[in-house]
């Protein structure tokens, strides 16, 4: 990996390590959770079929253990019985803009949406301190960007 795949600009070290959030050698998933919710305003009198507009909005959030470093050394060494907390809670603010088919046993609608990302992160941060020795830390930081959907579904009816 090269310094692009990970963070490597912490000021909470004197020499920060880099932080690779992609590297699942070190890191394990856990169950998080998704909640979201939408209301439809369809444009024809056709009653749920045809164009809609969307408010959307989704809560959701990705849970990790990743292996801690031992600390005090002078040389980077995970210890896999030793792990750390991380999570990442996104909040999405969008507006879909799509259409609905009504079948016998079928349902069909494709969608596009855009909004935006809200991202709030704890992940870990390694790095050596003022006597050139590993340490553990954590990193809180905040994002927001920009967020573009698109998809179809298919449902069967009962």
């Amino acid at each position: 990996m090269d310094a692009s795949d990970g963070y490597c600009e912490s000021r909470m070290w004197t020499y920060d390590e880099c932080d690779y959030y992609n590297d699942y050698t070190i890191r394990t998933g856990k169950v998080g959770l998704l909640a979201s919710a939408s209301s439809r305003l369809f444009f024809d009198s056709d009653g749920y079929e045809g164009m809609y507009i969307a408010p959307f909005l989704r809560f959701s959030q990705q849970k990790f253990e990743v292996e801690k470093v031992r600390e005090g050394y002078a040389f980077l060494e995970r210890t896999p019985d030793d792990t750390q907390s991380e999570s990442v809670t996104n909040f999405d603010i969008l507006v879909h803009y799509g259409s609905q088919a009504l079948y016998p046993k079928l349902s069909m609608e494709w969608f596009i949406g855009a909004g935006v990302r809200l991202r709030n992160n704890t992940r870990q941060d390694i790095g050596y301190d003022g006597l050139n020795l590993l340490r553990n830390g954590e990193r809180n930081f905040k994002d927001k960007r920009f967020r573009f959907e698109a998809g179809i579904r298919i449902g069967l009816q009962l």
